[in-house]
Formats: structure tokens, sequence, C-alpha cells
């Protein structure tokens, strides 16, 4: 895509655009043939109102006197209006952008291409962050879109939604077309199938193994509040409690307080009211070292700048929060031996793909990476995880390993706090699912009784009470 872009140049090979072979040397060159790309994180100036940001960087000019030239606001308008009213889309565009949410921000995106009068359309991953309802509207504008001629490149790892939305579907594996097929010749598993490039092993999912009775709930949560990086209020009196071998779901539109849910569990962000406790223990303002000490592991969202440290070993990243353990320094310094041992051991167990331990972490995959944070984690035997995003970025096959790990972890007692985007993936995981709306608990299900357009409207703010 970077190449469509004109961000990469290819080594050979061309590109036809309308039977001419073009070369897209610039960005600027690839939107004049008419290739625009929503990328999977926004590219908007959140201070800028929606009309700003659509017209940025194609702003109409009326000219004043002495020939200067100053934005035409009111042209710019008429042309928002036209837009948005052609695909049957209410927006206010004077609503700052940062207070927007998180749908319309996706959709703005792809106005602002349309703006520009695009005639392919790339998406990265759109719906990543949307909630079920959601999608379905952004699946209703891009058939719109399509229906008026435009072309669209769907990439996604939802392959529902995939043989959903696509007429047809070219699938990539190391860099090479394997295959290309209509849609309707198609079904998710077979879709898999061709992406990994064999048959996939299904997930095995059983009830827990040991029964472990405990005075305290492992995790319990007392009217915890917290306020975001802007001073506004993120979390509004937080309520649940998590007992060894259950695993907590976390579902929530992006925006509405999930993260910073989890920065407080893992101490990187301060509480403003409420407690948190491990094991009937006052946590709420030990330092995230202090909470590691006494058993609770973290799997960051963002493994690139939290989770790894990309230019370091494989070996040091697995290491990195082990150096203390007696096994591996009994004299204070670290047993070279042993430390190699238990490294060779985590990179087979967790099937790291790799030519040393001594390799930057920054030459592995980005599934393998994930996989590097996961063994680091559930190897130091934590009686708590607190998991954001675990398979972010990660394909088909690393992503059901990832999940057979956190179900052999929660089967032997390790309680799990588990906040994702993909209520599929929650649902799966989850022995329970609590719904965050606007920094609030919704309500809290069991995920057999609930189902994902449930789960979708409480996300949006519906109360449980009203849904059939």
């Amino acid at each position: 895509m970077k190449i469509f872009q004109g961000l990469e140049q290819p080594d050979a090979g061309k590109i036809i655009i309308n039977d001419q072979p073009c070369s897209l040397q610039t960005p600027s060159v690839a939107m004049k043939h008419g290739i625009g790309m929503v990328h999977q994180e926004f590219m908007l100036i959140p201070e800028f109102s929606l009309l700003e940001n659509l017209i940025l960087g194609n702003e109409p000019i009326a000219t004043k006197a002495l020939g200067l030239g100053v934005v035409n606001f009111e042209n710019a308008l008429e042309q928002a209006h036209k837009l948005s009213d052609f695909l049957d889309i209410k927006l206010d565009w004077e609503t700052p952008t940062i207070k927007a949410p998180v749908h319309i921000r996706q959709i703005l995106e792809i106005l602002k291409l349309l703006y520009k009068d695009v005639d392919v359309l790339i998406l990265d991953e759109p719906t990543a962050v949307l909630a079920p309802s959601q999608v379905d509207d952004l699946f209703k504008l891009l058939r719109k879109i399509n229906d008026d001629g435009k072309t669209i490149v769907f990439i996604s790892h939802k392959l529902h939604e995939v043989v959903e939305l696509a007429h047809k579907i070219t699938v990539l594996r190391k860099g090479k077309v394997v295959s290309e097929s209509l849609k309707d010749e198609l079904e998710v598993h077979e879709l898999a199938t061709r992406i990994i490039g064999e048959e996939i092993e299904p997930v095995k999912k059983t009830s827990t193994n040991i029964e472990i009775k405990t005075e305290f709930p492992r995790l319990k949560v007392s009217q915890l509040s917290a306020r975001s990086d802007k001073g506004t209020e993120a979390l509004e009196g937080i309520d649940f409690e998590v007992s060894p071998g259950e695993v907590l779901g976390v579902a929530a539109v992006a925006g509405n307080g999930q993260e910073e849910l989890i920065e407080c569990l893992a101490g990187l962000r301060k509480i403003t009211a409420g407690s948190i406790k491990l094991d009937g223990k006052e946590i709420s303002e030990f330092s995230v070292s202090e909470r590691r000490n006494i058993g609770i592991g973290y799997i960051s969202p963002d493994r690139a700048h939290e989770g790894l440290c990309l230019e370091t070993s494989l070996k040091e990243n697995i290491l990195a929060g082990q150096h203390k353990i007696h096994r591996l320094a009994p004299l204070g310094l670290i047993n070279k031996k042993n430390a190699n041992e238990l490294v060779e051991k985590k990179l087979h167990e967790f099937e790291i793909v790799h030519d040393s331990m001594n390799q930057n972490a920054r030459s592995l995959s980005g599934g393998n990476q994930q996989k590097l944070v996961v063994s680091r984690e559930l190897s130091a035997q934590p009686k708590m995880m607190i998991i954001s995003q675990p398979t972010r970025g990660v394909d088909i096959s690393g992503r059901n390993f990832i999940h057979q790990k956190i179900l052999d972890y929660s089967n032997n007692g390790g309680a799990v706090i588990l906040a994702s985007e993909e209520l599929d993936e929650l649902l799966f995981l989850s022995t329970k699912i609590a719904v965050v709306f606007r920094g609030i608990v919704m309500a809290i299900r069991d995920p057999s009784a609930i189902d994902i357009g449930q789960i979708g409207q409480m996300m949006l703010g519906v109360k449980s009470s009203s849904i059939a």
C-alpha cells in the first residue's frame, strides 16, 4: 500500500492506471492519479473542526484586496453539505474533531478523499475501532461510494467482513499473491486456510483445571474514577471483581475509557477516587514495579513503544523484569547458563520464529514480537494478567496461539482483565464481559447469554434493560 501511495518505490514491475503505466514518486503524485488512503491511525488535527479537516490541503480560496487570498469557508461549507447530502450523512461541520465520536472521525477520513475526488480509496482496517452497528453503517456508506463508480481496496484481518463486503478477494502471503477469487467462491474458513497456507488448528476451550478457594477476589475494583490526559473525566465509579480462573473482558468503543481503565490497573495512570485491591490488599498507590513484584503482569496495546525495546536482543526482552529472580541471579548477578536456558525454552515454547536469541526484537514480524511480549509476561508466573489488544496486528495463526496461551493461563488459576476491540475475541475468551460507555460500566454479562449485537448496543449507550 505504501507503493500505491508513493511512499515507497517498487524494485520491479509496473503500476497501470487506466491502461497507462504510472510512476508514483510521491503521495501528491498518487493523489493526482486519483489514489488516496485512509490509514488505520487517524490523520486528523484534533483542534480543527470537521470542516477544516475536510478541506485541509485543498482549501477553496477567495481573492481579497491587494491580491491576498483567504479561505472561502462559505464555499467550503457548501461543498461539504453537498458531499454529505449525496451520501445521506448528517454532520455538524463546525464540531471540533476532538469532540467527534470515533465513527464520525472514520467517516471524515473517507470524506476527505471524496472531497479531493479520488477514484481509488485504500482503507486500512477501517472497522478496527467501531461498534457492530457502526460497521453496518460504514458498509452502507462504502457500497454507496462504490455504486457511484469508485474503487475500494479494503484491507482487514476480519475475514467475515471481507467476505461480506468485497466483490473479489486477493490473498497475499509473504509478499506474494497466492489466491484471487470472487467472494462467492470462498467461505471464511477456506479464506483463512489460504492466508496461512495450511489448515488452522482450532483453539481448545476447556473448563478450568483447578479450583482455588480464596478469602478475597483476586482483584477488586471499587468506585474507581480517573481523568484523561486532557483533564476530563475518563472513568466514573467503576466496580467489578475478578477471581482466579476468570477472564473479565472489557468492551468499549475507542475513547470511552477502556484505555484509561487498563492504565489505572497497570499503575500507569493515577486514580482520582476509589480503590484497587489484589487479594484483599489495597494497591491503588503502588507503582508499576511494585505491582509487578506482587504478581501483576501487563501486556500493553503498543508493543513497539511499551511492550518491547526493539533495539535490544530477544534475550534481553525476555529477561526484562526477571533479572532479580533468585534462580537467574542467585548472587545478585545474572547466571548466564540459567538465563540462556530460560530464553531458549520460551522461544521454543512460544514458537517465536528467529535466528538467534541475540538478534534485535525489531527484526521479528509483528506476530512474533507480540508472542515475545506474551512469553515474557507469562513466564514470570503472575497471579493476575492485565491484557490490552493481545492480537492487534497478528495473523490468524498467531492469534489462535495467543488465545490458547491466555486460556491455558486462566484454566490454571490465573485471573485476567482483557480489553479488546475484537468482540469475537472477547466473547470467546471471557467468562464475563463488562461493557463500558463514556467511562461508566453499563453492564457485566455472561458471554453465553449475550450476542455481539447486544454488546454493540450497550457500547453505544443503550441500557441493558432496554435491549430485547
